[in-house]
C-alpha cells in the first residue's frame, strides 16, 4: 500500500514539474531584417558611474566622427561598408577619448549580427531580433550598453530620436510595416504548441 501511495506521489510531483517546464514562456528568437537596418552598440567596461559616463563620451565622439564621413549611403550594407573602411578611425577615436579621460584600458570595434531586445524610438519600434551592427566594446565590456540606429541614420541626423518619413522610405514596405506598427506582445507556451500538434 505504501509503495502504491509513494508511486502515485512521485507521478504527481513529476507531472507538476513537467507542466511547469512546459508552461515556461518560449524565448522569442526574434526576426532578422536581412541587412536593411544597421545599429550601433556601445558596451561599457563596467556599471560603475565613471565607466558609464565614459561610455557616453565614447558614443558622442564616435557618432561625431561617423557624421563627418560622407554618410550618403543608399543602403545599410553601403553604410556598413563605409564604416568598415573607417573602422580604424572610429576605434582610434574611441581610444583617444578613453586615454584623455584617464583610463588605461582600450576599446575594440567589430561588425556582426547581434541580438537586440525590443526598443522604441519615438514613432518606431524595432522588434526583438537579429540586426547587423557596429559594436564597440570598452575594456572588459561587462557594463550596461547603449545602442541606436546608424541606418537609416537616426542617431546621426535626428536628435529627437524619431524617424521622419523620408528616412523610412529607404526601407522595404514589409520592414517599414514591422517597425511602425504597435508591437503585439504575445506569450507563447510550449504546452499549447504541443496540444496543437497532437
Amino acid at each position: 500500500m505504501r509503495n502504491k501511495f509513494f508511486s502515485a506521489g512521485v507521478r504527481t510531483v513529476f507531472l507538476c514539474v513537467l507542466f511547469m517546464l512546459l508552461s515556461t514562456p518560449l524565448a522569442d528568437s526574434g526576426i532578422s531584417f536581412d541587412g536593411e537596418i544597421l545599429r550601433l552598440h556601445v558596451v561599457a567596461n563596467s556599471d560603475s558611474e565613471d565607466d558609464q559616463a565614459l561610455k557616453l563620451k565614447v558614443r558622442d565622439a564616435v557618432l561625431k566622427a561617423a557624421k563627418e564621413l560622407d554618410f550618403t549611403a543608399a543602403s545599410a550594407r553601403d553604410a556598413e561598408m563605409l564604416l568598415r573602411e573607417n573602422s580604424e578611425l572610429l576605434e582610434s577615436t574611441a581610444n583617444e577619448v578613453i586615454l584623455n579621460s584617464g583610463f588605461s584600458y582600450a576599446a575594440s570595434t567589430d561588425f556582426g549580427v547581434y541580438h537586440f531586445p525590443l526598443k522604441s524610438y519615438g514613432n518606431v519600434t524595432l522588434p526583438e531580433g537579429n540586426y547587423n551592427a557596429l559594436k564597440i566594446v570598452i575594456g572588459k565590456g561587462e557594463g550596461h550598453n547603449w545602442w541606436c540606429v546608424m541606418y537609416p541614420p537616426l542617431c546621426l541626423l535626428n536628435e529627437t530620436a524619431e524617424f521622419d518619413e523620408k528616412s523610412l522610405d529607404v526601407l522595404s514596405a514589409e520592414t517599414k510595416e514591422k517597425i511602425t506598427e504597435k508591437p503585439d506582445i504575445k506569450v507563447k507556451f510550449k504546452i499549447k504548441e504541443i496540444i496543437k500538434k497532437l
